[in-house]
């Protein structure tokens, strides 16, 4: 057997979650009718957007997947010889923490038994014309996947395991984006008898992943067979205050806290709390809020915390600061919801000096005005959430959850801010963004990931995660003065983009590209692109000005021009590399 090893600390995440209203899915409706709509989901059940098996199940014949499928730890799915998988595609901009990715997902936290052999053969493909990345794939988040007789195409990732096993046996992988990725110490692959073939990408693995393959064939991949890299490890996290049992100074139920509360000592919740319009809760320094863990419907979640319409006051200090976590002896991810904000905009709420750890959603806000500072958020499933909001986030510490920041449609500032060791970094859609030296290290996936909106980007580290800076269908956006390195796939990537500014970065040491453009028009100047893995510069439909950037040491190319026009690159400096492949 031929064996990959590398090695990363890589934070456990957390419980399934498939059935929950997001007010993510909803688009900007006006600001009454989305509180309306809010209120009444804390007050009935929860429809489903991913379908839970709550028990062990068996697929057979023709199974059409229109949503999400999740099979949650204890839990078992098996396909019989002959099964055919067809996944609807659905590329939205769902914002649940649970998913891993937009696009309809097969995810495992349980065990999934794949028993398709030569005769009758198990084949996992969406519909209609071939495409690679119409749907997610086969994500193995925690669990156990054992595949036999199988073929998977047109996924992003065919086979995705995180910190789980996957044994694959004569199995066919073709057509996909990536073929096998494996991320994370505790995550396994072995492939046998099994075809890697004609994917973008073939196998990779990252943070201590193992891959070992005995007779199987992993070649003719577009652009790369094999990859394997560590990202990087930040230094350990040390959490602001040290936790201690203070004596219960109060006990809440389902309460509503009208006129003006202040909280002190030790705060149990024992279920949701609101505070309406015009009233306020404040919370003095040193305070600990714990929250029991009530899960009515059983979906892994727990549904307790704060629903705030009136207004937040969470002061605490350096020495005392505020602690939000779960009241349970034996703490889990997600035991209890959030500290919701929502519709609270005439007045900025605050969280200053606080500590959020073990939630559904540390922060969740929309429309409302909101300042994060030199607070931690640690060990949740996504730290911040919001949307529709004025947003200020600065000194604050988020790491080891699933997910850092989420937001969209809204206006952000962001500096001083450490985002690290989450499975994700930074996601933010159709924002206004002003991002001055935060630094985004060791991410799994996504360092940081914008789409759409205005961006103003200065003085950041970017470094270790798997990918850097993703930008695409950006219509304005200033990049200057970042440092993006030792990101394992691409450092900084630009697609269908307009009006971009990128001046005096250091872009380097990322395993394979430095810069990805494609569909981009935008000046480039004074950038240092050096020592990358194969590319400086990978330019497809590029159109601007390329001028007075260095180009030192890159592994194949200083710069490939993939696509078929020309492109002037004058007064760079080359080293000793030629200025193009």
């Amino acid at each position: 057997m031929e064996y990959i090893e590398i090695h990363l600390i890589f934070a456990a995440v957390g419980k399934p979650h498939p059935f929950r209203v997001s007010s993510s899915h909803d688009s900007a409706h006006e600001k009454t009718t989305f509180l309306v709509a809010f209120a009444l989901c804390l007050l009935i059940p929860a429809f489903a957007f991913a379908t839970l098996l709550t028990a062990d199940t068996t697929w057979q014949g023709e199974v059409t997947v229109n949503e999400d499928v999740i099979v949650p730890s204890g839990i078992s799915l098996t396909l019989k010889p002959g099964t055919v998988v067809r996944v609807i595609p659905a590329d939205t901009t769902k914002t649940d923490p649970e998913y891993i990715s937009p696009l309809t997902e097969i995810t495992v936290r349980g065990t999934l038994k794949v028993e398709g052999t030569r005769t009758f053969p198990v084949k996992f493909s969406s519909p209609g014309e071939a495409k690679n990345a119409s749907w997610a794939g086969l994500i193995v988040d925690g669990g156990r996947a054992f595949l036999s007789g199988c073929s998977i195409d047109n996924a992003e990732t065919a086979l995705h395991v995180i910190e789980g096993t996957a044994t694959v046996d004569d199995c066919k992988i073709n057509g996909n984006r990536y073929g096998v990725s494996a991320i994370g110490p505790k995550s396994s692959v072995v492939l046998k008898s099994t075809t890697v073939a004609d994917n973008d990408f073939g196998v990779y693995a990252f943070s201590g992943a193992k891959i070992l393959q005995h007779n199987s064939t992993i070649g003719n991949n577009r652009k790369k067979d094999l990859h394997a890299a560590d990202l990087q490890q930040p230094a350990a996290q040390i959490p602001l205050s040290t936790t201690k049992d203070l004596p219960v100074s109060r006990i809440y139920h389902d309460e509503v806290l009208l006129g003006s509360t202040i909280w002190q000592g030790r705060i149990i919740v024992k279920g949701i709390i609101r505070v309406p319009e015009g009233a306020r809760l404040a919370i003095l320094p040193g305070t600990v809020i714990e929250f029991s863990r009530r899960d009515s419907n059983g979906d892994g979640i727990g549904e307790n915390g704060l629903m705030i319409q009136g207004s937040i006051l969470a002061k605490g200090s350096a020495r005392e600061p505020i602690i939000f976590r779960s009241a349970e002896k034996g703490r889990s991810d997600a035991d209890w919801d959030a500290i919701n904000i929502m519709g609270s905009d005439g007045v900025q709420n605050l969280i200053e000096y606080c500590q959020i750890e073990g939630a559904y959603r540390g922060l969740h806000f929309h429309f409302s005005n909101v300042a994060v500072t030199h607070s931690v958020l640690k060990g949740n499933y996504r730290a911040i959430q919001f949307q529709e909001s004025l947003v200020v986030l600065h000194g604050n510490r988020l790491y080891e959850n699933k997910s850092g920041i989420q937001g969209r449609n809204s206006t952000i500032h962001m500096s001083g801010n450490l985002i690290s060791s989450n499975y994700i970094g930074g996601n933010f859609f159709r924002c206004n963004l002003q991002v001055r030296q935060n630094e985004f290290i060791g991410n799994r996936r996504d360092g940081l990931r914008l789409r759409e909106g205005v961006t103003i980007m200065e003085e950041n580290l970017i470094d270790g995660n798997r990918f850097g800076l993703m930008v695409a269908d950006t219509f304005s956006g200033r990049f200057n003065r970042n440092v993006v390195s030792n990101n394992a796939e691409t450092g900084l990537s630009l697609k269908n983009s307009d009006n971009i500014e990128l001046f005096g970065n250091f872009v380097a040491n990322n395993g394979l590209n430095g810069v990805n453009l494609q569909e981009t028009r935008a000046e480039i100047k004074g950038n240092q692109i050096a020592a990358n893995g194969e590319r400086g510069l990978g330019l497809l439909s590029f159109t601007g000005t390329l001028t007075g950037n260095s180009f030192m040491g890159n592994g194949l190319w200083a710069i490939d021009q993939e696509g078929t026009n020309d492109v002037e690159a004058p007064d760079n400096w080359w080293g000793n590399d030629e200025p193009a492949g």
